[in-house]
């Protein structure tokens, strides 16, 4: 009898052990729980003190500048006056004659003769949106084929690609300013927009790509403004219009988080995805170049009178604004993510958070301008095309 007292007392501690340990457990994972939505409501309190610092007080690297072989230097066969678009990883070239897109190691993966009098074109990651300025014709081309062609009624005015290959396409008109068409990735018309009193100058589709911005440009009192329009391309009328703003706008851009910069020719104006004006950043000298990643703008400035150039680099427009001194020979500049890239007469410089520079790649004087894909650099010259290996 006491023998059987004895092995129902152990089975009943057993289980109030378990349940002991199953309670700790579950404290556990509900602490863990409890520390994980703190840090995640908080992270844009405690982040910014962790912002570079990993790269921060390393000394800046040197990449060495050797031009590769094998395929290159590319030779520029049609005008000098090309064009040079990233589509992944991969490089898409538009002269007068041609369309061609290379591979990063300089493999010709499609080549194309054009007929447009005025040829220009836009990318996505993966597909080019050819057209002909002034004419009334256009294509959408991938890696490898066209995708479509199509000739359309009005002139071409310029035209955007979005991520999902929506084509929005912006035409003259005997009765309205301007008018915006947009196309799916067949070719089909999904939307249109004619704007009544006001010239379309800028598109940017949202990352959704259910909808896009439209930035406009008017006169008031003698002097050009700029204006927001926000559509759902399954919806007729506007969800929203932004105030004037008096600057020309010359490019739009949306964030990944939604916020919406314009680049104007007198300053760069940040809204949220709503609409609102947030703030500004109005230019001491005359913009020379401009570019605007998923997280930065970078603005190229530049006092000709005293042959200085600063490197602006906005990350929030209220509280995160650099203003580099750089080379008075700076030429162009690259917002890519977090990272920004200045290109001068005799190298390539990368740019940390804190506004040093991290790393950085001698080149000549013969290049016009540049190109980024992955750890490589492509290097724009009058009558050819190099590449270098760029390791940040």
């Amino acid at each position: 009898m006491a023998q059987e007292i004895d092995v129902k007392d152990l089975k009943r501690r057993r289980r109030a052990k378990k349940a002991k340990r199953f309670f700790k457990k579950l404290i556990g994972v509900l602490l863990i729980a409890v520390f994980a939505v703190l840090v995640y409501y908080t992270k844009d309190r405690w982040i910014p003190f962790f912002d570079g610092i990993a790269t921060r007080y390393l000394p800046a690297s040197q990449n060495t500048g050797e031009l590769a072989a094998g395929n290159f230097p590319i030779k520029i066969t049609g005008s000098s006056n090309y064009k040079v678009e990233t589509m992944e990883n991969a490089f898409a070239l538009l002269d007068d004659a041609n369309f061609c897109v290379y591979s990063v190691s300089g493999e010709k993966m499609i080549y194309k003769q054009n007929h447009y009098a005025n040829p220009f074109f836009c990318t996505n990651s993966k597909k080019a949106l050819v057209y002909d300025m002034g004419g009334k014709s256009f294509s959408l081309e991938s890696k490898y084929k066209t995708i479509y062609e199509k000739k359309i009624e009005d002139a071409i005015i310029f035209a955007r690609l979005g991520g999902n290959d929506y084509a929005a396409v912006v035409t003259k008109s005997d009765s309205f300013v301007s008018v915006m068409t947009v196309y799916n990735g067949y070719g089909e018309e999904i939307f249109k927009w004619k704007s009544v009193d006001s010239r379309i100058a800028d598109v940017a589709f949202l990352p959704s790509g259910t909808g896009c911005v439209v930035a406009t440009i008017d006169a008031s009192n003698g002097q050009l403004v700029s204006e927001l329009h926000r559509f759902n391309f399954d919806q007729k009328d506007e969800i929203w219009n932004s105030s004037d703003i008096d600057t020309m706008v010359l490019a739009l851009k949306i964030m990944d988080d939604g916020t919406i910069v314009e680049v104007g020719d007198t300053k760069c104006a940040y809204y949220s995805s709503a609409g609102e004006y947030i703030g500004s950043y109005a230019y001491k000298t005359s913009l020379v170049d401009y570019s605007v990643s998923g997280q930065k703008a970078a603005l190229l400035l530049e006092n000709e009178e005293r042959r200085k150039s600063s490197l602006v680099i906005i990350g929030d427009i209220k509280e995160d604004i650099k203003e580099i001194n750089v080379s008075d020979s700076s030429k162009q500049v690259l917002a890519e993510g977090e990272k920004v890239l200045l290109m001068t007469e005799n190298s390539i410089d990368e740019y940390a958070s804190d506004g040093s520079i991290r790393t950085s790649v001698k080149i000549s004087d013969d290049y016009m301008d540049f190109h980024k894909i992955g750890n490589y650099i492509f290097l724009l010259g009058y009558s050819d095309i190099n590449r270098i290996d760029f390791n940040g």
